[in-house]
């Protein structure tokens, strides 16, 4: 659906980290470049933890139904991200273990 609407993409992405809540602590608590926050509106980069911010309060079924799971995170690259990391880095290029 996103190739159908975008030419480009965008500037959210979210994706799973191993070892779920503490394994998606650890990597946001290892950037260097983007901040942790418990929303995504603001032109800074930010991460968020979506099973212990934004959904938390929908409970554990809830949110396994909508795919949010303890491992997920939501990364926001703002205005602050050099350009050149964009042109080194692709999303099938990044890969981390939480262990």
């Amino acid at each position: 659906m996103a190739q159908k609407q975008m030419r480009g993409g965008g500037t959210l992405v979210a994706f799973e980290v191993e070892g779920g809540k503490a394994g998606a602590f650890r990597f946001q608590d290892a950037l260097k470049l983007v901040l942790i926050s418990n929303n995504l509106g603001d032109a800074k980069s930010l991460i968020t933890h979506p099973a212990t911010t934004t959904h938390q309060r929908i409970g554990p079924a809830a949110r396994a139904e909508l795919g949010i799971s303890d491992g997920l995170v939501r990364l926001s690259c703002g205005l602050d991200i050099p350009t050149m990391w964009w042109k080194t880095c692709s999303p099938r290029s990044i890969r981390f273990s939480a262990s």
